[in-house]
């Protein structure tokens, strides 16, 4: 799958209508549009207890390697990092990193490489609920537009308040170091992976994009039925299970449903 030049919207952090971490938009060689929009803890994973699934599942595995396709602008690789760094029972997870982390599109990807994000509120509401301590793993940039008297005033009360939609943070190095951001074809990736049953592969919200191309879908999941070995686990979302019939589909591919949009495979 190759992409045309840029066309997207809605990339203002102050201007946007977005209320998550990015709602940008761009276009395949064969016209399908993709969206990265995406934000903190999205809702359609137990980004918590999928932590504590992952370090019970691999505890007697040296390595694990952990794929994200679909990368975006880094928020669910860095979600899927803190619930781990987060875990319950401090467990050390050190075995889980770097994410190797891959998007087609060269703009996203070189956004995620620059250590800078735009969050929304609902990202923020986000990481609160989920306990996170905001400081340790974000830190606020300079604004680029004037703020009024009224808006530092809120900003003074309230430090992680977002001024209009979305406002621009610094990812903390905690983040940053544990993630590797690459430019990649998921497709042509997926074949290449080596598995010793310890792999998890994170591919959310992106095969739904393909649901009037079920052979493409099919051809994927046979594919990660072949690539993957008895005991690793693949991680789809809301949109590929709303869209599609996958379930179904990795049922017969020797996958199991373990958790919400969590699968293990089991021969």
């Amino acid at each position: 799958m190759k992409i045309m030049p840029e066309h997207s919207y809605n990339t203002s952090c102050r201007k946007s209508v977005s209320f998550g971490s990015t709602d940008r938009y761009y276009k395949t060689e064969a016209g399908k549009e993709i969206g990265n929009n995406t934000w903190l803890f999205r809702e359609d994973i137990s980004w918590h207890n999928l932590a504590q699934l992952e370090i019970s599942h691999f505890q007697h595995k040296d390595k694990v390697n952990i794929i994200q396709f679909a990368a975006s602008d880094g928020s669910e690789g860095y979600t899927q990092i803190m619930s781990l760094l987060e875990n319950a029972k401090r467990k050390e997870v050190n075995k889980f990193f770097p994410i190797q982390a891959f998007d087609i599109n060269e703009f996203i990807i070189n956004r995620a490489k620059s250590g800078k994000i735009c969050l929304g509120e609902k990202d923020i509401q986000h990481l609160r609920t989920n306990s996170i301590n905001i400081p340790t793993y974000f830190e606020r940039m300079p604004f680029t537009f004037n703020l009024s008297d009224r808006e530092l005033e809120t900003l003074r009360n309230h430090p992680y308040k977002i001024i209009g939609t979305r406002n621009e943070f610094k990812v903390s190095d905690i983040l940053t170091s544990r993630i590797s951001f690459k430019q990649g074809d998921m497709f042509e990736i997926l074949p290449k992976i080596k598995d010793d049953s310890n792999t998890i592969i994170l591919c959310r919200n992106i095969l739904g994009y393909f649901f009037e191309e079920p052979n493409i879908i099919n051809n994927f999941v046979e594919t990660i039925s072949k690539v993957l070995k008895k005991g690793s686990l693949f991680v789809i979302g809301k949109l590929d299970t709303e869209l599609l019939k996958i379930e179904k589909l990795l049922k017969d591919n020797s996958f199991i449903k373990i958790s919400k949009n969590v699968f293990l495979k089991v021969k």
